[in-house]
């Protein structure tokens, strides 16, 4: 891939990992037996159930409100949830699918889970950003129409880089002298272990309502979002929620298969690189408790990539 001349480009994606304070999944077991407990909104499956959903705006709506120059009450009101699969160019183009498609107004608000942090994921997000641009545009707005839509993206990154210590970061198309060349796409970057970091060093009294909201939507103990919440209405109403829908059969049953397919490592996007690190630890005779202890993989996930 080429670079211009005497414009350096610092890319995001070649920084190293930071690899602690992600949000891990549970194990579906622990939330049948333990009432204290509820899927993260990083699982793709809970993601969908708390936010996909018109009967729960509340929740996409209340995440949206910090960002924007619209008051939660009027995005409850007028914020809808649009078709999750993207326009094909042709018909022979394979279907791609989002996590979240929201429209107020002439502007489109995509939402993503990210739980891999590789260069084709995050490419692929920006890609969705642009073709959510012209989205009606295939079904007979002209180009003059299309150039009023507006795009903005938020991705929820279970991952963050070294170098990169904001909770919140947001990237429009820019100059050197910081000039914006347009209002659209604005992808926000989310880096929740920054912002489990922040937690743990500095304790809840740091976090702002924000902070707090995420932390909520993110964290699987319950006992800990109601603290978080400090009365919040919203926040204290997505906990009992997401806890009943943690419980619901239908929704459990997506989520076992999604733990199984993150375990075995068989998820799109899945961490194939640290896999073939552990299988080459494996070959060389390292004691499995001290890959566990780099990896910070379980001594039964290793079992399992060795025996896979």
């Amino acid at each position: 891939m080429i670079k211009l001349r005497d414009y350096p480009m610092d890319l995001l994606y070649e920084h190293k990992l930071v690899k602690t304070n992600k949000v891990e999944l549970i194990d579906p077991k622990e939330v049948k037996i333990n009432d204290n407990k509820k899927i993260p909104i990083v699982s793709n499956s809970m993601f969908k159930t708390m936010f996909f959903n018109e009967s729960r705006i509340k929740y996409s709506s209340k995440l949206i409100s910090y960002f924007v120059n619209e008051s939660f009450e009027e995005l409850c009101s007028n914020l809808k949830l649009v078709k999750d699969e993207l326009d094909k160019n042709v018909y022979s183009d394979k279907e791609q699918r989002v996590d979240y498609v929201g429209k107020f107004n002439d502007t489109y608000l995509n939402i993503e889970v990210n739980n891999c942090s590789d260069e084709e994921v995050m490419k692929r997000n920006i890609l969705y950003a642009f073709r959510l641009m012209n989205k009606e545009n295939k079904v007979g707005v002209s180009d003059k129409e299309a150039t009023k839509l507006q795009t903005i993206q938020i991705n929820i990154n279970n991952f963050s880089f070294v170098g990169v210590e904001k909770i919140v970061d947001v990237y429009t198309l820019r100059n050197e002298e910081d000039i914006a060349l347009s209002n659209s796409p604005i992808i926000i970057q989310i880096y929740l272990p920054n912002l489990k970091e922040k937690y743990i060093m500095k304790g809840e009294n740091s976090l702002s309502k924000f902070e707090r909201l995420l932390l909520i939507y993110a964290e699987s103990d319950i006992d800990t979002c109601k603290r978080l919440s400090l009365g919040d209405e919203i926040m204290e109403e997505f906990i009992e929620d997401a806890k009943d829908a943690s419980r619901d059969e239908e929704m459990l049953c997506a989520y076992d298969k999604e733990w199984e397919t993150r375990l075995w490592g068989k998820e799109e996007g899945a961490d194939e690189k640290l896999q073939e690190i552990v299988k080459n630890m494996l070959k060389k005779n390292m004691d499995i408790s001290l890959i566990s202890e780099i990896t910070k993989l379980s001594k039964e996930e290793i079992l399992e990539i060795k025996n896979n």
